[in-house]
This record gives C-alpha cells, structure tokens and sequence, in this order.
C-alpha cells in the first residue's frame, strides 16, 4: 500500500499544477439522510494564492473544540480530495483557511465533514469554472 501512495504522490507532482488566481470564498455542507441516522456538517473555507500548500484554521475556542474531535482535518481532506484530483490538474499552490464551521452533537461526525470538504471543493471549481 505504501508503494502505492508513494507512485500516486509522485504522478501528482509530474502533473501541471493550476494556480489559484484570486480569492474564494465557499460553504460546503453535508445535511442528510445516510443509513439509520442523519449527517450534519458545514464548513467555510477561504482559498488564496499561495507558495505551496497550506492549511490554516482561523483561532476561535469553537473551532479548536471541532479540531480535537478532527472534523475539520476530516473537512480538509475533503476539499483536497477534489482540488488534488481534478481532471486538468492539482491545485497545489494555495493557502486554506477554515474560517467557520457548525455540528450538530448527534448527527455530525468525520465523515459528514469530509464530504461537506468535498462539496467546497465542487464549490470552488465551479466558481473558478473549472467546474466538476
């Protein structure tokens, strides 16, 4: 397994990279039904050029409780899975911001933000138009 990550890594860096030319702002959100019980999640993100890739989670004792619980390292690879795998190429040099997000106590979990991560992602090549 490891030799395959390292062969995907690798056959991404050889890939021409798409820059991010301005700054996006997008919601995802994950709200519904999934087997015998509802996901909740939503997050913002605030993309900007950047040298690199970068993640930063605005400080804010609410978001730094969800940290702990890892939605939104959960919502993170959610975002990248879209934005690292796009048919014309990875987004690679640019700085996500979280800059808000909501749970619910019952029905939120890692995987509801990781698709709420994905449906950002979708968001913001739409709005690039690059749209998936």
């Amino acid at each position: 397994m490891t030799d395959d990550l390292r062969l995907w890594a690798e056959s991404l860096v050889s890939l021409p990279s798409i820059g991010l030319p301005r700054i996006v702002e997008v919601v995802g959100e994950q709200d519904r039904h999934l087997g015998p019980r509802w996901e909740s999640a939503r997050v913002t993100f605030r993309l900007e050029p950047h040298d690199g890739l970068e993640l930063r989670i605005t400080p804010s004792s609410k978001l730094q409780r969800m940290e702990r619980m890892h939605f939104l390292s959960a919502a993170a690879y959610g975002l990248l899975d879209v934005l690292l795998t796009q048919p014309t190429g990875p987004m690679r040099d640019v700085l996500v911001v979280v800059v808000d997000a909501e749970a619910n106590e019952v029905d939120s979990s890692q995987h509801a933000f990781r698709m709420a991560g994905r449906n950002a992602g979708k968001r913001v090549l739409e709005e690039l138009g690059t749209g998936v």
